[in-house]
């Protein structure tokens, strides 16, 4: 069985052409020790030297998930264990054309091959999605922080862009935890809050309930951008961009 996949998911009514930026890493990237609690690493390393822990307290609002089914009570796997969790998250909003929405999420996720936390069911995976409601029929350009993404819209309709790319270790056990190294966000850095108040909270790279200016893209775009482009990729419209991002991640002490 292979055990590291590229998993992309594209709405039938869009074409995509992934490109990405050629930098290579300061540092090699490197994955923590196996948690005996869990099953999966503790901490993931990026191209920065930046280490962050899964982020898995209970209580915690800078933490993105919460133990389930008792978020109040102390973690226990698998019987008080998110059916998600995470070492880093970004995500960014804004308005779309005809009352619509358009968001981008990006993460280094944990979870499990049959959604609900089980030993022997750990997966890994880093993500790049895009969703967009309600764009006007023609060819678009997403600029994001980890390259850029080319799509064909053919139908008026909520979440006309729907495209999921997630690549690392997703068939489960024994999982080749560096598998993530293999996606665009793999072997670069992550993104933290930039230096612009509010400064993050200690022990984290932000908070995700507060939207802040990022850095540490490769390409210099720590923003969200969608335009409308001709046949030829010139801009022709630009439908939103925005640079305030919602930031988690726990550093190692």
């Amino acid at each position: 069985m292979k055990l590291s996949l590229k998993f992309l998911y594209t709405s039938v009514v869009n074409l995509v052409v992934v490109t990405g930026f050629s930098i290579l890493p300061a540092i090699a990237q490197t994955v923590g020790p196996i948690s005996p609690q869990h099953g999966f690493p503790q901490w993931y390393q990026d191209s920065n030297g930046l280490r962050l822990y899964l982020c898995l307290d209970a209580n915690n609002p800078l933490c993105v998930a919460a133990p389930r089914p008792n978020p109040n009570q102390p973690i226990s796997f698998p019987n008080n264990f998110p059916d998600e969790a995470f070492w880093w998250t970004a995500e960014a909003e804004m308005a779309a054309p005809n009352g619509g929405r358009a968001r981008l999420v990006l993460a280094t996720e944990a979870a499990f091959l049959d959604d609900l936390p089980a030993p022997e069911e750990q997966i890994v995976f880093n993500r790049i999605r895009i969703r967009v409601d309600n764009l006007p029929v023609g060819r678009y350009k997403v600029t994001h922080p980890y390259g850029q993404d080319f799509f064909q819209v053919t139908t008026v309709e909520q979440r006309n862009i729907n495209d999921t790319e997630d690549i690392g270790c997703l068939c489960g056990p024994p999982c080749e935890f560096t598998s993530i190294f293999e996606s665009r966000i793999g072997p670069r850095p992550w993104l933290t809050w930039d230096s612009s108040p509010p400064a993050a909270p200690a022990g984290y790279i932000g908070n995700p309930n507060i939207l802040h200016r990022v850095t540490g893209s490769p390409g210099g775009t720590n923003y969200f951008r969608i335009e409308r482009v001709d046949n030829n990729g010139n801009v022709v419209q630009r439908i939103g961009q925005t640079n305030l991002f919602s930031v988690s991640g726990k550093k190692l002490p």
